[in-house]
């Protein structure tokens, strides 16, 4: 990976660590479209589209969110 794209990753995630959804979301794109593999009311993937629906999806889990992610094996 470029030291360009890390460096947009790496603040990307370091707002998520940081619990700044505002932060992180400077770096997607509006019309984004976020899979998670699991937690669909009937165990199927759960999907996000747009800012407001990945919002709606993480707001949620911020104030219990106990891990972090790191950028290392990028």
């Amino acid at each position: 990976m470029d030291t360009r794209k890390k460096a947009i990753v790496e603040a990307g995630h370091a707002a998520w660590n940081n619990r700044n959804l505002d932060g992180m979301f400077d770096y997607y794109p509006e019309e984004l479209v976020y899979t998670s593999n699991a937690g669909g009311p009937n165990g199927e993937p759960l999907t996000a589209v747009g800012k407001a629906g990945l919002r709606a999806m993480l707001a949620p889990v911020l104030p219990v969110l106990e891990s972090a992610t790191s950028v290392e094996h990028f």
